[in-house]
């Protein structure tokens, strides 16, 4: 065909032109017309070198729609515009779309896809504020089998918000690795550049919001858990604001709703249990803490329980082990405190006394007279169980005690009797130490000693006295006494608890 010509074929058996060839006298000039192809099926178009066009014109569709695939499975797709958006109603193929305006932006929103979801892979750019879905009217479904973002970086990127609130990052921490993760509103400081922060996971609200440069391997779970933490090594914190004030401590362990809230910059320390630790709020050291406020400026310290709390003890493997360098362990009553001492014990509250008669008594029986010996100073009465005005020792526990009495008795010249009467205020028991008859005691003065010891049982709150009983004649029978120190041991008195 030549290039001014015109060519029609049809009729007789009603077949289209299917193959034009020929034209080789170059490209048709728009001047002298264009070659119209009216027909069905494939068109092939073959030219030469340099170039060759073909406009076809599809008269099937409408305005506003865009044919997308080929061959049987080509399908009109309607695209329409307003005030900005575009709305695409797509056939069963995918379509590429980028739009760009005046201001430069991205396409800013896709509304409809109706049908069933589309497979392949989708692109969505925008402007600082990253892709955003907006669903205020209606449900919205995002399904991902393989999302890919950034590394986190103080431009925004490689963040995942709700309503503009950081929720996941990543931030770099050494060189270009992604070493850290945060997750929860607010979590990880948003302005963290890359530095030497690494090796720290967060998860909860606010969780490392306050984390720069220098802080390594660190572990919060919780509310506002490090919440305060610029710097600092090694932490966990597990539960509700637990180390929320750390400020560059290293190697804490806080375990529980507000575990060590208040330690600012101290070093490991390890609490379990609610507000464990609440007391310190400085530089409080290498305490173990279990159920227990701790004391502030603890260092060093182990507390397990609340005294006003906790009333029994179990640790298993301590009954039946012996140890080499043997110590007696001993218990603060009042604070719980535990300490040690060497076996050899001297036990400050075993019930014991030492009393003496620090005057002479004259008169006081020999015509068969009982008479309580008036020992009225100490030397010892640990626990204050002895009364020097009533001369009486009041038991505290109940147990074996032994007592041991000595006297001198002036102007004895007959039979005399020492005892110990136990007074339980319902009957008295009466221990008769010693009888002796100085017949023949023609001493200057008739001095006559007398004494005794013996171990007997006594329950908690009877009473213990001593007394002297002299018989044969009549009262002119006194007692030794002389004041301290010289008179400590003459006319004395002593006991003790034994088991």
């Amino acid at each position: 065909m030549s290039q001014s010509g015109f060519y029609a074929s049809g009729g007789g058996g009603g077949t289209p032109l299917t193959s034009l060839t020929g034209n080789v006298g170059g490209v048709v000039s728009s001047a002298l017309g264009n070659i119209n192809i009216d027909g069905v099926g494939v068109i092939n178009t073959v030219g030469n070198p340099p170039s060759h066009t073909v406009f076809i014109e599809l008269l099937n569709g409408t305005n506003g729609q865009l044919l997308i695939g080929g061959g049987v499975d080509a399908a009109w797709a309607s695209l329409t515009s307003s005030d900005g958006s575009i709305t695409f109603t797509p056939g069963p193929n995918s379509l590429d779309l980028v739009a760009v305006g005046g201001g430069g932006g991205g396409v800013t929103s896709i509304t409809g896809d109706i049908g069933t979801a589309q497979t392949g892979v989708l692109y969505l750019t925008g402007g600082s504020s990253g892709a955003v879905f907006d669903s205020t009217t209606s449900a919205i479904t995002q399904s991902f089998n393989y999302l890919n973002l950034p590394d986190t970086d103080t431009l925004g990127n490689g963040i995942i918000s709700f309503i503009n609130i950081p929720y996941f990052s990543n931030y770099p921490g050494y060189a270009t690795s992604a070493d850290n993760l945060f997750i929860g509103a607010n979590s990880g400081n948003t302005t963290l550049t890359v530095g030497f922060s690494y090796y720290n996971v967060g998860i909860g609200n606010s969780v490392f919001s306050a984390i720069t440069s220098g802080a390594t391997r660190n572990v919060a779970v919780g509310y506002q858990a490090c919440s305060s933490m610029p710097t600092g090594d090694e932490n966990v914190a597990v539960g509700y604001q637990a180390l929320e004030d750390l400020n560059g401590g290293q190697s804490n362990v806080a375990i529980g709703s507000t575990a060590l809230a208040s330690l600012t910059t101290g070093n490991g320390n390890i609490a379990i249990g609610q507000s464990a630790g609440g007391s310190y709020t400085g530089a409080e050291s290498d305490n173990i803490i279990l159920y227990d406020g701790g004391g502030a400026l603890d260092n060093g310290v182990i507390r397990i329980g609340t005294q006003s709390v906790q009333s029994s003890c179990y640790i298993a493997g301590i009954k039946g082990v012996t140890t080499a360098n043997t110590e007696i362990v001993t218990i603060d009553s009042s604070t719980g405190q535990l300490g040690s001492t060497p076996a050899i014990l001297t036990n400050t509250g075993q019930p014991a006394f030492s009393v003496f008669l620090s005057s002479a008594q004259t008169g006081v029986t020999g015509g068969g007279t009982v008479y309580r010996i008036p020992f009225d100073l100490y030397t010892l009465n640990q626990g204050g169980y002895y009364d020097v005005s009533t001369h009486i020792f009041t038991a505290p526990v109940t147990g074996f005690y032994q007592f041991n009495c000595a006297i001198i008795l002036t102007s004895a010249t007959t039979g005399t009797t020492l005892q110990l009467v136990v007074d339980n205020l319902t009957h008295a028991y009466t221990y008769n130490g010693i009888y002796q008859n100085p017949i023949n005691n023609t001493a200057a003065g008739n001095f006559l000693g007398v004494n005794m010891s013996i171990a007997i049982p006594v329950t908690a709150g009877d009473q213990i006295t001593f007394t002297v009983e002299v018989s044969g004649g009549t009262n002119t029978v006194g007692l030794y006494g002389l004041p301290f120190p010289d008179g400590a041991g003459l006319t004395y008195a002593s006991g003790y608890l034994i088991c």
